[in-house]
């Protein structure tokens, strides 16, 4: 093997095996990145947590995997083993689009994985192999942009371990999407430069049709917010190229308009690539877009810039920037007691309720994951405020002209910029909801996402500003330059000759140096200052509800601070010795100390984040399932869960068993079905894209629960309506009861007494199935009508001979013509 090959080699090995830092039990070991665990907090799960051992979840914030991806996924499989494309999903919702729907990334290349592999230990695997493809496609761009293979290992090291890329591991389709930006950008950049693929001659074809397959692969991932970042930030960095391309000094005898040839060809190939790409995206965004269109989010009032704005970050989040864990986890189910020195589990809060672990943070850890790592933004600080050479500075219009014409250090550092004042809902987001369908999304964190790839690239430049400054240091040094400095100041700049490196070496460690010596001191005097911790307790938001007391509060706070402490002090050593002629074989020591720290660094912040559970648990199926089963006729379950119940059969869990059911939890559904279910009861959980489990006793009354073939009513309480509901299964979880007046699956109706309705709502609010029936002709449909109001004899049950997941089939018979109705959702 040539030795050009081997530190690349030795670079993507890095980057595959950081990820293994934290999913090696989960991606190679016997457990599961599933939580399953937190299924044990509801019923009728909850009532078998003892005998199969289970405790405390170990994080119930990443429950989403399990009760939306799981189910996706298994229901994939199911799909597959039929032999159909899984194009309806009966579960949930009376039936919805599935394959349309996107978020389950079935058609992504990489899934291919939960199709050959056990599903507990797919999940597991899928998200070791994408960090590290996200932390190979920044390699990548680091080195498309120029940056040597250090700088290129720390950028990839930064992004693929981020808090944002780390917490979103809970939403396998965010992580996927989000991994090919670098990619896009580095395809972008050869493209400009018409990088030669083979020998020294220009290329553009390979690089744009590259490009085309990324773009194409991000779109598969099915997150269409993460699609529109990847190709906002993608336009913004192109223009950004073409124009500095346009303005740079041209070559001697080259003219303007021979630049301006040359980038109108990078813009066309450029435009073969989106056009490509967004091609081989459509076959996922088509469907997509047109299920979004008729979604319960299209009728939503968009939100005002006020609104959404309030909605970002409060300014107290920058501390989560330096200190992750300030704002607690919920995977921090117990703190060590400094005062009593024993481990204290958390039990209940300052005001005496019950709690299961320190969360107290507004968006904290799954929305706003924003860590980055301290070494990465002292190196991002460096290359942001780097400069082209002096001579070309001197040359136009100063340093601050020569820092804009450099071609990639300024975009990254005002994307930087920008992404933090939307982060923190400054009056920059102004300019974001100006942005065509932006207005739907309420969520200004979400920048965190450009920002973490900035910051990762202009970590890879600030190694690059490190690596030139070593000889000048060296020289200044041996020219005696530091014996001129006054000796005082030889200690704070830690005895080096003064330099931006230096000065933020000196920072770095004296400031984790006075954080250590100031715990320790503050716990020496602690009896002495113990009311004003007491006061600032109870002064910040929401930490009383996740302390017992300011002691155990202090306590907890102390570990993170005095970690904080320790890595930037190790921060200030690794900038003080790369100013130092030290080798390890042949490499400068403080390349290893960077690739260390920032891979210690960044796995103590992610490290026991998520679960890593016992598969076995997967395989448990409540009682009350088993006695569900035994009906084979078609019908659904709803639940009922008014207060002082659990979340019982928590959205999706009946996909798991195959059951039916009215409720459900996914980004898009049918805005009529969520109009439909609020004639029934007030749908308060749409802002978290669900139909949610009815919990008012007047529901139960509703005859549109009978239309739905609602059979079955699955509760933690007793229902006082023998009438209506009859109990035919109990246990020590949860109740069954029938619902005794249910219609049928699929029914006939004579063709008579039709009238037409004008107000269909108003007549559904007093809807009795056994008077009439709403439908919707297509002749009505397509002349505008309003839907129309059959006036029915008895409904007469017509024969279900087959359902599967995209067919229904009916054996009707019926003495006249009439209606055959079907009571599953219309798409």
């Amino acid at each position: 093997m040539s030795r050009k090959y081997l530190p690349p080699l030795v670079a993507a090995l890095a980057l595959f095996l950081l990820p293994l830092l934290l999913f090696a039990p989960v991606a190679l070991g016997q457990r599961t990145l599933l939580p399953a665990d937190a299924l044990f907090l509801f019923e009728p799960y909850r009532s078998a947590a003892d005998e199969l051992g289970v405790g405390t979840p170990h994080n119930s914030l990443v429950v989403d995997l399990i009760l939306e991806n799981y189910a996706w996924k298994q229901f994939l499989h199911q799909a597959l083993r039929a032999r159909e494309l899984p194009l309806w999903d009966p579960y949930i919702f009376a039936g919805h689009p599935f394959l349309a729907n996107g978020q389950h990334s079935g058609l992504y290349p990489l899934s291919a994985l939960f199709y050959v592999m056990p599903l507990w230990r797919a999940f597991g695997v899928f998200a070791w192999l994408q960090l590290a493809l996200a932390g190979w496609w920044t390699y990548l761009l680091a080195r498309t942009l120029g940056i040597r293979r250090l700088g290129s290992l720390i950028a990839g090291m930064t992004f693929s371990g981020c808090g944002f890329m780390l917490v979103s591991v809970t939403h396998p389709m965010i992580v996927a999407g989000a991994s090919w930006l670098p990619f896009l950008l580095a395809m972008v950049e050869r493209v400009i430069q018409q990088r030669p693929l083979l020998g020294n001659r220009p290329a553009t074809l390979p690089w744009a049709l590259l490009g085309a397959l990324g773009l194409g692969c991000q779109m598969l991932a099915g997150h269409a917010e993460n699609t529109y970042f990847v190709l906002l930030v993608t336009a913004l960095y192109t223009a950004w190229r073409l124009l500095v391309q346009l303005a740079r000094p041209g070559a001697d005898g080259e003219r303007g308009f021979r630049r301006a040839a040359g980038l109108r060809r990078a813009l066309a190939w450029l435009a073969l690539m989106a056009v490509l790409g967004l091609a081989l995206g459509a076959v996922q965004f088509a469907p997509l877009y047109e299920v979004a269109a008729d979604s319960f989010r299209s009728g939503e009032a968009a939100a005002s810039l006020e609104q959404v704005r309030g909605w970002a970050y409060p300014p107290r989040r920058l501390i989560a920037f330096a200190v992750p864990n300030f704002f607690g986890s919920p995977a921090h189910h117990e703190t060590f007691d400094l005062f009593r020195w024993r481990t204290v589990p958390a039990t209940e809060n300052a005001y005496g309720a019950p709690i299961s672990s320190h969360e107290w943070g507004v968006k904290n850890h799954v929305e706003g994951g924003a860590y980055l790592g301290l070494l990465p933004l002292f190196l991002a600080f460096l290359g942001a405020i780097s400069q082209p050479a002096a001579q070309t500075a001197t040359q136009r219009g100063g340093r601050l002209a020569a820092w804009l014409r450099h071609p990639h250090i300024p975009f990254f550092s005002l994307l930087s910029l920008f992404s933090l004042g939307c982060i923190f809902g400054t009056p920059l987001y102004a300019l974001v909801y100006l942005l065509p369908y932006i207005r739907q999304s309420h969520s200004p964190f979400r920048w965190v996402f450009p920002l973490s790839l900035s910051v990762a690239v202009l970590a890879g430049f600030g190694v690059e500003v490190v690596q030139k400054t070593r000889r000048g240091d060296k020289e200044a040094g041996e020219r005696g330059d530091k014996r001129r400095v006054f000796a005082p100041c030889n200690v704070l700049l830690l005895y080096t000759a003064p330099s931006t490196v230096s000065v933020l070496a000196a920072l770095a460690f004296w400031g984790g140096v006075v954080t250590l010596a100031g715990l320790a001191l503050s716990r020496v005097v602690f009896a002495a200052i113990e009311p004003l911790v007491e006061r600032a307790f109870w002064g910040l938001a929401l930490a009383p509800s996740a302390f017992p007391d300011h002691r155990i509060f202090y306590s907890y706070e102390f570990k993170w601070v005095a970690l904080f402490g320790l890595l930037l002090t190790a921060t200030g050593i690794v900038l003080r010795v790369s100013r130092c002629p030290i080798y390890l074989r042949r490499r400068p020591l403080w390349e290893v100390l960077a690739a260390v720290l920032l891979a210690l660094d960044l796995a103590s912040f992610g490290a026991g984040f998520h679960a890593a559970a016992d598969p076995a648990l997967l395989d448990h199926v409540p009682a009350v399932v088993e006695f569900l089963q035994q009906d084979t006729s078609p019908w659904r379950y709803a639940t009922f869960t008014p207060p002082g119940t659990t979340k019982t059969m928590n959205v999706n869990v009946g996909m798991f068993y195959n059951l039916q059911t009215v409720a459900g939890y996914d980004s898009l559904f049918s805005r009529q079905y969520a109009d439909f279910m609020g004639l029934i009861e007030e749908q308060d959980e749409l802002l978290y894209n669900r139909i949610a489990s009815f919990s008012d006793w007047s529901s139960l009354d509703s005859p549109l629960l009978d239309l739905l073939n609602v059979k079955y009513i699955v509760t933690e309480v007793e229902i006082p309506n023998p009438s209506k509901y009859r109990r035919v299964y109990q246990d020590e979880a949860v109740r069954v009861y029938e619902n005794l007046a249910v219609l049928p699956r699929a029914f006939s109706l004579p063709a008579t007494a039709t009238i037409v309705a004008d107000d269909v709502a108003a007549a559904l609010r007093t809807y009795d199935p056994h008077q009439y029936v709403v439908v919707e002709p297509p002749a009505a449909v397509s002349a505008g009508l309003p839907s129309m109001l059959v006036l029915p004899a008895a409904p007469t049950p017509q024969a279900v001979v087959e359902y599967t997941i995209n067919q229904v089939t009916v054996d009707a018979t019926l003495s006249e013509p009439g209606w055959l109705v079907l009571a599953d959702s219309f798409f």
